[in-house]
């Protein structure tokens, strides 16, 4: 009994020695994990924060024009910040136990974290930085970092003792920061988890209201007045547009709405002044004029329309008119797939939007310009077939820049200027014209084409790196004429006139409203209208 109790004294004191040998341990790799723990998460905070910081903006301008499931939009973000921030803990946490390759990796950290900060400083204050710069930029860094590697390791030595602590300090005040962008991140996913394309393609219940006769309004995306009408460039050919003019008003002098399409499509919906837009988190338009306030569907043209009994579509780019207009539509689809700011995109995979923000996007800028224009021209043509919808908006994405058209060859390619997408909007224009001739609906039909804003030569295009000599030639060196085309088409009109008083944009709900109740019949009565 004695031995045993000897025995059993012996394994509790070994117990209790144990516990806090592993308590010291548990504090060692608790230290030893901290710093690369810490540094890591603001090192990757301040590498990725143009990736993940658009997702958090104020303005969700991102979920507002995100038309994919928000899973591969929120998800990829997440998974690049916390796969990155593990890999930078895990190579900070190896070289902290050799001096030589720790000070190898802190001026490389110091010297290469200027590209990551000028292109965070271009995402915050709205700039698109060419990807050329930022290659530049960052090869010129890297040619610094292996001078200084290979002839000034005595020097950095001694800085390494000075100044890395304080580079430490700042980059935990930034890891703050980045874990309450992880929160922002999760919350905003929760709060946007209702939108994508199961949400958005859904039709109102379907009424039966009197007949009405068909109102087809097609907005052709930054088509100008001054290159179609006013000052065409030399050579260029536009039949169906000058065959549109013999039997249409054609306005000479409008004022437009503004000079974004995400601001002046809700003005020339509703009617009102606007010079803002944001979202919220879950996906609802607020516009700004006399103060912010919340977009509403039933207070639009869509809404009058369907107060007067008719069938309302829409198909549409860039804006997505399913959510901002639901409720007032019997049919939608809307479509916009091209590069986010942070390179992601809504037709990509949830891995390839994992891996945009790491490789060169800009090329697939026009190729995704293509696939929306071929999804829109087919959603668009079904539109029109349906015979139940009388009244019906085509938002195309065209003239609109990246060129997606060679007019000499007359393919749709990847290439090309805003002189082929104008070629291309008269190829479109002519195709409507022949399917609505061919269903008899072409000449009792309302068309009015216009322009949401006119060509942005030098408020957009001309310092771009797309920018052509053709473009250059065609814009008088890139004058900005701010007159977007509009053209209204009435049912059996056959003659061509043209309306060349001033002419505000803002006024476009009032003149469906009175062509939805055929008050307007006749170019005479458009012009007196219009006055």
């Amino acid at each position: 009994m004695a031995q045993v109790g000897v025995t059993c004294d012996k394994s509790t004191n070994d117990a209790v020695l144990a516990e806090p040998q592993a308590r010291r341990s548990y504090a060692r790799l608790a230290r030893a994990l901290r710093e690369p723990v810490v540094v890591g998460l603001g090192v990757t905070t301040l590498c990725l924060f143009w990736v993940s910081g658009p997702l958090i903006n104020p303005s969700h301008n991102i979920v507002y024009h995100w038309n994919g499931p928000m899973r591969n939009l929120f998800l990829a973000a997440l998974l690049d910040f916390v796969l990155f921030w593990m890999l930078q803990a895990i190579l900070l946490f190896i070289v902290q136990h050799d001096r030589r390759v720790q000070l190898y990796w802190w001026v490389t950290l110091v010297v290469l974290l200027p590209a990551v900060v000028v292109k965070d400083i271009a995402y915050a204050s709205g700039l698109t930085l060419p990807y050329w710069f930022n290659r530049s930029f960052l090869g010129v860094l890297l040619l610094m970092l292996l001078l200084l590697l290979m002839f000034g390791r005595g020097v950095l030595s001694g800085w390494f003792v000075v100044v890395r602590p304080w580079i430490a300090m700042a980059l935990g005040w930034i890891a703050f920061a980045g874990l309450v962008m992880l929160v922002q991140l999760c919350w905003f996913w929760h709060e946007a988890r209702g939108l994508g394309q199961d949400a958005i393609h859904r039709a109102v219940e379907t009424r039966v209201g009197e007949a009405r006769p068909r109102v087809i309004w097609i907005l052709l995306d930054e088509l100008s007045y001054q290159q179609v009408y006013g000052d065409r460039l030399e050579g260029l050919k536009l039949p169906a547009f000058d065959r549109l003019a013999a039997q249409s008003t054609v306005f000479t002098h409008v004022v437009p709405a503004g000079i974004s399409t995400e601001v002046v499509m809700p003005s020339l919906i509703s009617g009102e002044a606007m010079d803002h837009i944001r979202s919220t988190a879950s996906g609802q338009l607020l516009t700004h004029g006399h103060g912010w306030k919340s977009f509403e569907a039933h207070d639009t043209v869509f809404g009058d329309a369907l107060r007067d009994g008719y069938r309302n579509g829409v198909v549409g780019w860039y804006n997505p008119y399913c959510w901002i207009l639901a409720g007032v539509l019997d049919s939608c689809v809307w479509n916009f797939t091209s590069p986010m700011p942070n390179h992601m995109s809504a037709r990509n995979s949830l891995i390839a939007n994992m891996m945009a923000p790491f490789r060169n996007t800009d090329i697939e800028g026009a190729q995704r310009h293509l696939d929306d224009y071929t999804d829109i021209v087919a959603a668009g043509d079904a539109m029109l077939q349906d015979k139940s919808l009388n009244f019906v908006l085509l938002h195309m994405p065209i003239p609109h820049p990246d060129g997606i058209y060679d007019r000499k060859t007359g393919h749709l390619e990847a290439r090309g200027d805003y002189i082929d997408n104008l070629a291309l909007a008269d190829r479109y224009l002519a195709h409507v014209r022949a399917m609505l001739e061919r269903s008899g609906q072409w000449d009792g039909s309302t068309v009015v084409i216009m322009g949401d804003h006119s060509w942005r030569t030098r408020l957009l295009w001309q310092n771009s790196s797309g920018w052509t000599p053709e473009e250059q030639r065609a814009s008088h060196g890139g004058t900005f004429d701010d007159r977007p085309a509009y053209i209204v088409k009435l049912p059996h009109e056959e003659n061509g006139a043209e309306i060349a008083g001033a002419f505000s944009a803002l006024k476009t709900r009032a003149m469906f409203d009175e062509l939805l109740k055929e008050e307007i019949r006749t170019p005479q009565q458009l012009a007196a209208w219009a006055k």
